[in-house]
């Protein structure tokens, strides 16, 4: 039965017109069905700025009453206790680590930028909720570190939106305490590293018009510097905040029309989690998301990463996706548990593991434990075991239930090699049986070791390696 089950699906997807249609489709014709007229809200002006910012720190996620929401939580709830107690480990961690240095891997400096943003998601959170000196100490001397670099990368800006993004959530976590002179230079760091190269006119700046994840990334750190050096130059913060919620829709429209992420379940993660970052500062800076919660296609696609998610213990792994889970819970998921109450959002099993066992977390956890304090169950487990989404790279899922022995899953898909993050893989699936992955999609492999063979990876025209 299972067997006859397993063809069924994989007639209906090579005979499927959306996906049959998708696999010749022109990029042109993709953009255009992309260039979806949706938009933010975007009230954003100098007056506006000034009448509704919050007017003290934090701003970044975390404002009074959603800090003091957090520290209630933290007495009581124990997926925020063990999170947080997984947190102070890494804290300590980090404090035996030699600060940051401006090493470039090939033409990135993005895994220092990764690893500024992770030490300070521990630290800060520690910080806001200990005010340790010692932590307070240790960011100071990260904060002086990074912020003499000669500049962040500007010619590969996904650099200096993660570390923009670092150096600002320091600053408004530690929300004054830090010394004077150390302040001053952040924010300088911000205006000079961070803020102003992005409105110079270069091939650098691309992403501003771009449909991938780039986009929300790079904006996630220009918003949240704006959000921090508002008080002081608050025109430029005006400016970059309106540009952000004009050039957001651009990769918004990704997610349209059911929530299939083109970019495959990992950098799902990446591309939604800065989207949702900025969502989530928003909320605590203005009180508003700018309408970014009803875009559409946006919400559901929590159903796409939790779908990719195989029994095996491995992702759905098209386009540049790793084959295997960590351990640790996923805290971008958590945020749309806190916005819809739905319980196969919210991986509390995987939240309550002995915090010393834990994989590192995610860089960006200290906003996720936010996230997890905010959650309230509204909704029974919501398990699919069938899905489809249609756009870029449309997506068709099917799957056992939770309890039955078998646990057969299929993943199928349509596409073109042009998807940002795309292969050669249109028609191409993966198949589970038992626990067996017997169909398999060969993966990721590590972009700076194929650059380095001379390997032109990103171009993606029809003669192209």
């Amino acid at each position: 039965m299972l067997l006859k089950k397993f063809f069924f699906v994989i007639v209906i997807i090579l005979i499927s017109p959306v996906c049959h249609s998708q696999i010749f489709e022109s990029e042109n014709e993709a953009n255009n069905r992309r260039d979806i007229n949706f938009k933010l809200k975007n009230p954003m002006s100098l007056a506006y700025l000034k009448n509704n910012l919050n007017k003290s720190s934090p701003r970044l996620v975390l404002n009074r009453s959603i800090e003091k929401n957090l520290k209630e939580k933290l007495k009581t709830d124990p997926v925020v206790q063990n999170l947080y107690k997984t947190m102070q480990i890494s804290a300590q961690k980090i404090l035996k680590e030699p600060l940051l240095k401006r090493d470039l891997e090939g033409k990135r400096l993005l895994y220092v930028s990764w690893e500024m943003l992770y030490r300070i998601n521990m630290l800060g959170m520690v910080y806001r909720i200990e005010k340790d000196v010692e932590i307070l100490n240790r960011i100071n001397e990260e904060l002086i570190a990074v912020c003499n670099f000669t500049d962040w990368n500007p010619i590969h800006f996904l650099d200096v939106g993660e570390m923009s993004l670092a150096v600002a959530l320091a600053l408004d976590w530690t929300a004054g305490d830090l010394p004077k002179s150390t302040i001053d230079l952040a924010k300088t760091s911000l205006i000079e590293k961070g803020i102003k190269p992005s409105f110079v006119k270069s091939e650098d700046n691309w992403w501003l018009e771009s449909i991938i994840n780039w986009n929300p990334v790079c904006n996630a750190g220009m918003i949240a510097a704006a959000i921090v050096i508002a008080d002081d130059d608050p025109e430029l913060a005006a400016k970059t905040i309106s540009r952000a919620l004009d050039k957001l829709p651009k990769a918004l429209n990704a997610y349209y029309p059911d929530g299939a992420y083109p970019e495959g379940s990992s950098y799902w993660r990446y591309g939604t989690g800065y989207t949702v970052l900025i969502a989530s500062m928003f909320e605590s800076a203005f009180g508003s998301d700018f309408g970014l919660t009803e875009f559409p296609g946006f919400m559901e696609s929590a159903y796409f990463r939790t779908m990719c998610n195989a029994p095996s213990g491995w992702f759905y792994n098209f386009a540049d996706c790793r084959d295997k889970r960590n351990i640790n819970g996923d805290v971008i998921l958590a945020w749309f548990a806190s916005k819809t109450g739905n319980k196969s959002f919210y991986e509390k099993e995987r939240f309550l593991m002995p915090a010393a066992d834990m994989d590192k977390l995610y860089r960006n956890s200290g906003a996720g434990l936010v996230w997890i304090a905010q959650y309230k169950e509204k909704k029974e487990d919501d398990v699919l075991t069938a899905w489809k989404g249609d756009g870029a790279n449309p997506v068709v899922i099917f799957s056992d239930k939770k309890d039955t022995s078998h646990q057969y899953y299929f993943g199928g898909k349509g596409g073109s090699a042009f998807v940002n993050h795309g292969n050669m893989d249109a028609g191409s699936f993966i198949f589970e049986l038992n626990g067996v992955r017997w169909s398999v999609d060969p993966g990721v492999q590590d972009y700076f070791e194929l650059e380095k063979t001379g390997f032109d990876l990103w171009d993606t025209c029809q003669d192209c390696q």
